[in-house]
Parts: structure tokens; sequence; C-alpha cells
């Protein structure tokens, strides 16, 4: 498909990924990854290039892929973290050791540099105009900053003890 209908997905992506970078609310963390999840659902068959010219049985589990993809991840993995947050009586904002704006700066960084290496990638001319490759970088570095944080905390936690910290348990303890 054109670049025209992928990039307003993907930069749609890449908004959702600072979005989860600076909110400490975890609820809506949790409906930002999840919408995240249908949206990457439901561009997957957008960047099949012979969607028309697909056989019925191709056709047919292209549709269940993208039924299974975006029931897992807008659907079932949002349930079960919201059923865990609540069975392990969790604190619902989440804190950030180096605080939010810096952990925004390095998403920024992170992006900028994952926008200028795709563009150093050697492509087929067809993919070149298309921000997949980015995109994709941005987020794995997304998610490598938050557990970046996550391991800090929980590191805290195991070596001081997170509900002598806390007052109770946090994702940390889990």
């Amino acid at each position: 498909m054109s670049a025209s209908l992928i990039d307003p997905f993907l930069v749609f992506g890449l908004l959702i990924n600072f979005y989860v970078l600076g909110m400490p609310r975890l609820r809506l963390l949790i409906v930002a990854v999840a919408i995240q999840g249908v949206m990457l659902g439901l561009l997957y068959p957008l960047v099949h290039e012979d969607l028309l010219t697909l056989s019925p049985l191709s056709l047919l589990r292209l549709l269940l892929l993208t039924v299974a993809i975006i029931g897992l991840k807008g659907w079932l993995i949002p349930k079960f973290l919201f059923k865990a947050v609540l069975l392990a009586d969790m604190r619902s904002t989440v804190t950030s050791v180096i605080g939010f704006v810096p952990t925004l700066v390095l998403g920024g960084a992170a992006t900028t540099f994952a926008l200028v290496f795709a563009g150093s990638l050697p492509l087929p001319n067809d993919h070149q105009s298309h921000l997949l490759i980015p995109a994709s970088l941005a987020t794995v570095m997304r998610k490598a900053v938050i557990q970046a944080r996550l391991v800090r905390k929980a590191w805290r936690v195991l070596l001081l003890g997170g509900n002598e910290i806390f007052g109770r348990r946090t994702a940390a303890d889990f």
C-alpha cells in the first residue's frame, strides 16, 4: 500500500510512545498500549502490497491473523494486566527514577536516532518512504528505556525491601 495510508498509523504509534513515556497513571498506560496494539493490528493488512490479489484462503488467513492480533493486544493482554494490578494491590501511579522529563528527552533522542539510523539502512525502493523501520526501532528503544527504569527500581526494591520503602506492594515487588 502507499505510504499515505501507513505513515499516519505509524506517526500515531510514535505519539503513543511519547505518551507512555510521560504518563504516570498505570491504568492509562495499559489503555494506551492496548490502543497501540489495536492500531498495529489494523496496520497488519495494510502493509500487504498484494492484498487485492490474495487467494480466498490467504485472505481468510490474513483476516484471522488481524482479528487475533487485535484480540490479543487490544483486549486479552490488557484484561490480564488490569486483573494483575487489582490482585497485586499495586499503586495506581508509576514513578520514574530519573524523572519524566529526562525520560521524554531520552525517548526523543532514541526516536531521532531511529529516524537517522533507518535512513542509512539499505532498503528496497518501495520501502524508502515508509516510517515502518524508524517507528519499529523507536518503539523498541522506548521499551528499552522503560525496562531500564523498571530494572533500576527492581534492584532498589530487592536491596532495600519494597514494602519498607513504599508502605505497600509495587510493580517491582512482583
